[in-house]
């Protein structure tokens, strides 16, 4: 399946004029390189190389290193802070492009770009075919990273996201595509096990990944995934789910499209939290889901999940089983035509609350809480009045 003082002059002034004067060295000026493979420079700019990495070596922060349409097989580690890999496609959306414009394409073939330090850029590539890990790679030890305009294709799996959170990083308007090649955390259009705080990924498109498009796997101890935005992106026919966060905190998931054209409820969640503290999922559009389109599940708390569309489910609509007392709040979502329940509050939730969602359609009931307690129905949960729905288990949870 992340943030001089001046000192007097007097006595002292008076002896330094009389001691010789130490020349000051700038520092270098921040420089265009670039890369070609044909070995002929594509672009004005001087000094000329013909590896990616060779042009990073040289480089100072503050340089821009153009890179020339053409295929690159190289492993590109780069360790100075503040470089801008520019790419052919520099600018121009990854998840417009496709395979007919790789002759346009500034390709990293079979290789990886690993940023080992903060505020660097990639933007206007295609990394593909890395057989032995992540397409890209960025250090939870430094921030500031800027992933965009790239396509990310054919990997074990697309990006390795890390991030101290001193500066926020930005994963935007890229495609991950069919990052499904066997070996470790394969199938994930982006996967994050290691500190990852202050990010925002947003307006990416991900696509035909095995396990999930995005997953976050935090222990909350030696790692950490917090200050988190999801925002913008699609997800489309991926066999297991879209988003899944196994622990995290202040985290929003937003605005996002997910859909299968085929759901198979052998399959996972569209959009699966477990362990999360602090979590938005509002104005979500979920069609077709493997199992159910959101799931809350254990030793999860604080999640507010408002104004979210799903449908077609290949199990429940939102389903929640989280154990801690008001762990989840439920409102103004539309849970319609799902296999399943439309919203399933699972045995041992309690003080949970649902107010004004519509559900109609659903092939168990509409509103099911197999929860015990003193509210309304004899459950854990407190059902307010404003749910819709044609039927209920117990009956009364929802009304027409």
């Amino acid at each position: 399946m992340n943030r001089r003082t001046l000192a007097a002059a007097g006595a002292t002034a008076l002896v330094a004029a009389f001691l010789p004067t130490a020349v000051a060295h700038a520092a270098a000026p921040a420089a265009t390189r670039v890369v070609d493979d044909q070995n002929v420079p594509c672009q004005g700019g001087v000094p000329f190389y013909n590896s990616i990495q060779a042009a990073v070596d040289a480089s100072v922060p503050g340089d821009v290193i153009r890179v020339c349409a053409g295929t690159y097989h190289e492993n590109v580690v780069v360790r100075t802070p503040n470089i801008v890999l520019r790419g052919a496609r520099y600018g121009v959306t990854g998840t417009k492009r496709s395979a007919g414009s790789d002759a346009a394409e500034s390709i990293i073939d079979g290789g990886s770009v690993t940023f080992e330090a903060s505020s660097d850029t990639l933007n206007g590539f295609l990394v593909r075919g890395n057989t032995a890990g992540p397409g890209i790679t960025t250090r939870g030890t430094a921030s500031g990273h800027q992933i965009l305009n790239n396509r990310v294709e054919g990997n074990v799996f697309g990006l390795y996201l890390g991030a101290s959170g001193d500066i926020q990083s930005a994963v935007s308007r890229n495609l991950f595509r069919d990052n499904n090649v066997d070996g470790a955390a394969a199938g994930n259009g982006i996967y994050a096990d290691t500190t990852t705080v202050n990010v925002t990924i947003s307006g990416n498109r991900f696509q035909g990944h095995v396990n999930d498009g995005v997953l976050f796997a935090s222990d909350g101890a030696t790692t950490v995934a917090r200050n988190l935005i999801v925002a913008g992106n699609s997800f489309v026919d991926e066999p297991n789910g879209h988003i899944a966060f196994f622990g995290g905190s202040s985290v929003r998931v937003t605005y996002n499209m997910m859909s299968n054209a085929n759901p198979d409820p052998a399959g996972g969640s569209s959009l699966f939290m477990t362990g999360v503290d602090g979590v938005l999922v509002q104005g979500n559009r979920i069609a077709g889901a493997n199992y159910s389109g959101i799931a809350v599940r254990a030793a999860s708390s604080g999640v507010n999940v408002n104004a979210n569309a799903v449908s077609g489910s290949g199990g429940n609509g939102i389903d929640v089983s989280t154990e801690v007392p008001g762990g989840a709040t439920l409102a103004r979502n539309v849970s319609a035509d799902n296999a399943g329940a439309g919203i399933l509050m699972q045995d041992g939730t309690s003080r949970d609350v649902l107010r004004g969602n519509r559900t109609s359609g659903n092939g168990d009931v509409d509103c099911r809480d197999d929860s015990t307690g003193p509210q309304r129905g004899g459950v854990a949960n407190a059902w307010a009045m404003s749910n819709i729905g044609a039927t209920s288990a117990p009956a009364g949870l929802c009304h027409l």
